[in-house]
């Protein structure tokens, strides 16, 4: 095979990787702090890696899928317990298979008191533990104090800084695993910036996932056009070899 029908069907394959991702962002642009995901994609054409790395083959390599932690917009819900991060920082949870960074602060307060996210993870302080409201009228202020009905401070929201977020592995719900160790890149932010009744949207822009996904499909129609011609030619030579 050629390195040009290499090179083609490469192409073909990355533009399909990058349409399933175009079409995963496109299926959450409403989901409550949904983070695009993007592609990398390397050609190996340069003298040294085609012949270093590639064998002398010219073709596409995927190369990475990393998530864009870039702040989505805010909007408002007027619940007392729902609360949006405004800039860096992740809330920490804990499940029964471990803990968890998320945006998402839609929080409840359960029976026994213990603040919950919507699918029933504990949310952490700053200092790593459960939080528990004993006031069901307690509320988050813009600084993560958590304030009981007559405005003294009964704890504190943890919202933790993470220096290396490519570190962090999408888990659904909102969710994220840390991979490695904890204990290093990570600090509670002593003055964090938050949105009392409000949650952060998804970072999915509409307008440009849909340009992207009508130069992914144009892309793959025209390498589907290509592996065609390169089809024809090969026939075409299988022919004259026949005389």
């Amino acid at each position: 095979m050629g390195s040009g029908k290499y090179s083609a069907i490469s192409g073909a394959e990355a533009r399909m990787k990058a349409l399933d991702v175009v079409a995963n962002n496109l299926a959450n642009i409403n989901t409550t702090g949904y983070k695009a995901e993007r592609d990398l994609f390397e050609s190996y054409l340069t003298d040294a890696v085609q012949v270093q790395q590639a064998k002398g083959v010219n073709y596409t390599r995927h190369t990475a899928r990393f998530i864009d932690f870039t702040e989505g917009k805010t909007f408002a819900t007027n619940r007392q317990l729902d609360v949006a991060i405004s800039g860096s920082g992740f809330f920490k949870v804990e499940t029964d298979t471990g803990k968890y960074y998320t945006r998402v602060g839609s929080f409840l307060r359960a029976e026994d008191g213990s603040l919950l996210t919507v699918n029933g993870a504990r949310v952490l302080d700053d200092a790593d533990k459960p939080i528990e409201l004993s006031d069901p009228a307690a509320r988050i202020d813009d600084s993560g104090n958590i304030l009981t009905s007559d405005g003294a401070v009964a704890g504190r929201l943890g919202v933790y800084e993470i220096s290396e977020p490519e570190r962090l592995v999408r888990q659904g719900e909102g969710m994220f695993r840390l991979e490695g160790d904890e204990t290093q890149g990570v600090s509670p932010l002593m003055t964090p910036s938050l949105l009392p009744g409000h949650l952060e949207g998804s970072n999915v822009n509409l307008v440009m996932e849909s340009a992207t996904m009508m130069q992914v499909l144009r892309s793959f129609e025209s390498l589907q056009k290509v592996l065609k011609s390169y089809s024809t030619i090969s026939e075409k030579a299988n022919e004259l070899g026949t005389f």
